[in-house]
């Protein structure tokens, strides 16, 4: 079932001009397939293409189409917002592909044994979304079926986000040459496979990733799998951004607050985790570390906050049970708190009440939105030298481990030393601070204007908070 909701001005008006008559580029965005956007599920992805369309609604400088898979809740947040300059096409899956996944999924989870058992999580459900936009993409250019049930305009720019396999959309229902030139790669991940879309990609306008690591992981592949990368003139990087408005340092009433809504004291020094509960970004590793640290700072407790990557009932999903034994078995049950899953516009409450933000990332971690938003909230960070969090951090406000054998016990020593240390604490904080205002939304919004050649999307009209355009930021930050 395919779930339109035209944005309020299409309803109002058939123009798609401005108030001085010029026309807003038609640009497209085309989602996993996973969560929902707007991000009403979480996700990093999710919240910051959630973050673009507030910007835009406020600045009306393009008009915006979300393809995005259907939940309720989505449906819901989405008719209740009337968003004015953005269009969100809902998929909702048939029954039967919903219970394919849910049989391949535990299939896959009780049998395979995989540590990246999430692959399997919406597999028939991707395939699905898939041929579904491809269907509808071919109704925007006045092709296919469709072309009469869904109104969608010709679109100037579209934005993949993420997967390769999203290409598949562009190779069939006629669309393999209709959209060359016109279609942007948005990596948050790096590259292992491109899902049989090697030309598709090299025909794409631009790779953009959220970190240099990303863009070099595609462009290795590129070589490997077809003696060819990618040309200078299609590789960027997009570098992520977080709000400042809510992710900044606590008041000093805010920080009691939060402390007060996670049952915390002024006395414990929190330190915070937040992410997927999955193996992959360390949480049991940090757990196991915690143990060894509890004893020696008694005031230090462990707030975590996140939910597994998982169908059904999460409380049987494996990395929590293991979490749970975990904190058990060494009598922690009063000193590590779980929030949940919190929902994004309260995840800076989180940072509120915590002194510490902790994230061992074991895997190839990109670009995590933990890490920048940690900065943003002026709060020293442990975490790996993994992916492209090197480029996001520095050794001023950050500790960077090494992911070894010995990754639990320096985690451990880590975490005293920050939590017995409070001068050095304030001290990171202040270079984080400082570090972070360069990843604001401001910048996230110009970045994109300028790499997809659509301006004008910041609510601050293009002015930076002090920071220089796109190609002068990456110089000095490198």
């Amino acid at each position: 079932m395919i779930i339109s909701i035209p944005a309020m001005e299409r309803q109002t008006t058939s123009s798609n001009s401005d108030h001085a008559g010029t026309r807003r580029p038609q640009v497209a965005i085309i989602n996993s397939g996973y969560l929902p956007i707007p991000a009403v599920s979480g996700g990093a992805v999710e919240s910051l293409v959630t973050m673009l369309i507030d910007d835009n609604d406020h600045t009306g400088a393009l008009d915006l189409t979300i393809f995005s898979i259907w939940t309720a809740e989505v449906e819901r947040f989405v008719r209740d917002r009337q968003y004015r300059h953005t269009s969100v096409v809902l998929l909702k899956p048939p029954s039967p592909v919903t219970m394919a996944d849910r049989v391949i999924f535990r299939v896959a989870t009780a049998a395979i044994r995989r540590r990246r058992t999430v692959t399997f999580r919406f597999l028939m459900q991707r395939l699905w979304f898939v041929d579904q936009v491809g269907r509808l993409l071919a109704a925007s250019e006045g092709r296919g079926r469709l072309r009469s049930s869904v109104a969608l305009p010709r679109f100037d720019r579209i934005v993949l986000e993420d997967h390769c396999s999203l290409f598949w959309a562009l190779k069939i229902h006629g669309n393999r040459r209709q959209f060359d030139g016109r279609v942007f790669l948005h990596l948050h991940s790096e590259t292992h496979s491109c899902f049989g879309c090697n030309d598709e990609v090299h025909h794409s306008a631009k790779v953009l990733g959220v970190s240099q690591f990303v863009v070099d992981t595609m462009d290795r592949y590129l070589q490997d799998a077809d003696g060819e990368g990618l040309p200078t003139s299609k590789r960027a990087v997009w570098r992520n951004g977080v709000d400042g408005a809510r992710f900044r340092p606590a008041t000093t009433d805010e920080r009691r607050l939060a402390r007060a809504r996670f049952g915390l004291d002024e006395s414990n020094v929190v330190l915070l985790f937040t992410g997927r509960l999955i193996p992959e970004k360390g949480a049991v590793h940090l757990v196991d570390a915690f143990a060894s640290m509890a004893p020696h700072v008694p005031e230090a407790v462990l707030l975590i906050a996140g939910e597994p990557f998982s169908m059904g009932d999460n409380t049987r999903d494996p990395v929590r049970k293991r979490l749970h034994e975990a904190i058990a078995d060494h009598g922690l049950e009063d000193r590590v708190r779980f929030a949940g899953f919190v929902d994004y516009e309260d995840i800076h409450y989180l940072y509120h009440a915590a002194d510490i933000s902790v994230l061992p990332s074991i895997m190839e971690d990109p670009a995590p939105l933990t890490v920048i938003e940690s900065l943003a909230s002026g709060k020293p960070i442990i975490t790996t030298n993994s992916g492209g969090i090197p480029e996001y951090v520095d050794e001023e406000c950050a500790i960077l481990l090494q992911r070894d054998k010995d990754l639990t016990d320096r985690l451990a020593q880590s975490m005293i030393e920050l939590a017995r240390n409070e001068s050095r604490r304030m001290a990171m904080g202040q270079a984080a601070l400082l570090r972070g205002t360069t990843f604001n939304r401001e910048y996230y919004a110009v970045q994109f204007g300028d790499l997809v050649g659509c301006p004008g999307i910041s609510v601050v009209d293009e002015e930076l908070n002090g920071h220089e355009k796109n190609d002068e930021h990456e110089e000095r930050m490198r």
